[in-house]
């Protein structure tokens, strides 16, 4: 719903549900854990490296460069360009507010999955015997063990600088579906090139990327979804003080 107020466009988020958002979470947490179940990991990375030579792509200028560092660097590019968008004075779309909250997000799901690598016990792929180093493979699930390794490895950390907007989608979702929709489409696609980057180079199982993406999407719309909330309850708070005035101005 529009409401027009001067000159200015702003739509009225009322009845938003996060309830698609979290159901899609919950059947994507069942892909990832039976995934993880039927050794997918442990299957594409023996495709990748060997006991006796690791990992030949990992220090490949492409990999490293380009898209480990050309992708840190591009992150944080856009996230400069979001803080400009949001000290703009906006016509049509989300508020500035709104804007701030989604570029918050942003840096909260980053945050949140740079924490969680932090007190991993999971070491690389690149560490593990039968990919070339010298620790065994254990699952990064804390009740199967450490594997003696330096740890600190899941989930994937470069993968968040492109899942980590997620929130943008759902910023966008009320007032521009279609423009939602490609944001959609090109996070995820720069994530998976991105959690691909570091796979290929053997600092990460493949389900290390699934987890960020699960993990930054399920930060996304919870914070998203009680953003929505409060402002749909200002809107009516702001209704009703309205209809009030009008009621003793008669």
């Amino acid at each position: 719903m529009r409401n027009t107020v001067g000159n200015r466009v702003e739509v009225t988020v009322s009845g938003w549900s996060g309830g698609a958002d979290f159901a899609g979470a919950a059947i994507a947490l069942l892909l990832i854990l039976c995934w993880e179940g039927l050794g997918g990991d442990t299957l594409i990375t023996a495709l990748i490296a060997s006991p006796d030579t690791g990992f030949s792509l990992r220090a490949h200028p492409l990999l490293v460069q380009v898209l480990h560092e050309g992708g840190r660097l591009a992150s944080a590019a856009l996230l400069v360009l979001l803080v400009i968008d949001a000290l703009r004075c906006h016509r049509t779309g989300p508020t500035s507010r709104a804007r701030w909250m989604s570029i918050a997000v942003v840096v909260g799901c980053m945050l949140t999955v740079s924490v969680i690598k932090r007190i991993s016990l999971t070491s690389c792929p690149w560490d593990v015997a039968a990919f070339g180093g010298q620790f065994p493979y254990v699952p990064h699930w804390p009740w199967t063990g450490t594997d003696g390794g330096p740890g600190h490895c899941f989930p994937s950390g470069h993968a968040s600088a492109a899942f980590g907007y997620f929130a943008r989608v759902l910023l966008w979702r009320p007032y521009a579906p279609r423009r939602a929709a490609w944001i959609l489409a090109l996070v995820g696609m720069a994530g998976m090139l991105l959690g691909l980057t570091q796979v290929l180079r053997g600092a990460h199982y493949l389900s290390h990327v699934f987890w960020t993406a699960w993990i930054c999407w399920m930060v996304s719309a919870l914070a998203m979804a009680r953003y929505h909330a409060s402002h749909t309850g200002r809107q009516h708070g702001r209704s009703t003080d309205d209809r009030s005035q009008e009621f003793r101005a008669t």
